[in-house]
């Protein structure tokens, strides 16, 4: 959920062992290789790529600790989420692995942080169960229509509420706000009355996952035919 790193749909194109054709009915028909890809080591050494390892790497070591080490490892993983884009923009380093390493990241992060509220705030477990549900379905149907689509998630313009989501003060404000929230309901001792007020901005959040989930769903059922 970060600013994108390229301005086009150029990222999140078909992977590699994937060939997409548009048939005569305007669907597009997927051939998976037998023989996979040879491995591109300099993609693999983008800068942007290996500050997303170091995001992992940062997210698995606070995933193993508790409270303010866990806070401040699972802050400085995702504050490195800023910086890949700029990164890959500058030094013109965009691409698929990239692109797919942002996405399941945050969705890794955020799991992460929900499980951890849920093992010591129990009370907060439905709710976050809830938003974990939608968060991971929606973020890949939706990612998943955009590949199969050739289309870049965050230049996708077809609805009017998405556009608003992927405004990027819009889009900073949710990603920042939500990930705020669930820290500091994770870290607060006593967090009533704060508590509701607090998952304010992630309801919010799940109200555009859904609309990911249907534009997702309706995208994929246009291109596999039949």
């Amino acid at each position: 959920d970060t600013v994108p790193r390229t301005p086009s749909a150029g990222r999140l194109g078909s992977p590699s062992y994937l060939v997409a054709a548009p048939s005569p009915a305007r669907h597009f028909s997927l051939k998976i290789m037998v023989t996979p890809a040879p491995m591109n080591t300099s993609v693999i050494l983008y800068k942007p790529n290996l500050i997303g390892y170091a995001r992992l790497l940062l997210l698995f070591a606070a995933m193993l600790t508790e409270s303010y080490i866990f806070a401040i490892l699972y802050f400085t993983s995702v504050s490195l989420d800023y910086f890949d884009g700029k990164v890959a923009r500058h030094f013109n380093e965009e691409s698929k692995l990239g692109a797919c390493l942002d996405m399941i990241t945050d969705r890794i992060s955020t799991t992460v942080l929900c499980i951890k509220i849920m093992h010591k705030k129990p009370r907060y477990t439905r709710l976050c169960l809830v938003y974990i549900f939608f968060d991971l379905l929606s973020h890949f149907l939706f990612f998943t229509s955009m590949i199969y689509g050739n289309v870049h998630h965050k230049t996708f313009d077809r609805n009017v509420l998405l556009r608003i989501y992927y405004n990027p003060h819009v889009l900073k404000l949710m990603c920042t706000g939500s990930e705020a929230s669930f820290l500091l309901l994770y870290l607060l001792k006593k967090e009533e009355p704060l508590g509701l007020y607090l998952l304010a901005v992630p309801a919010a959040k799940t109200f555009f996952h859904v609309i990911h989930l249907f534009i997702g769903v309706s995208v994929l059922s246009s291109v596999s035919g039949k």
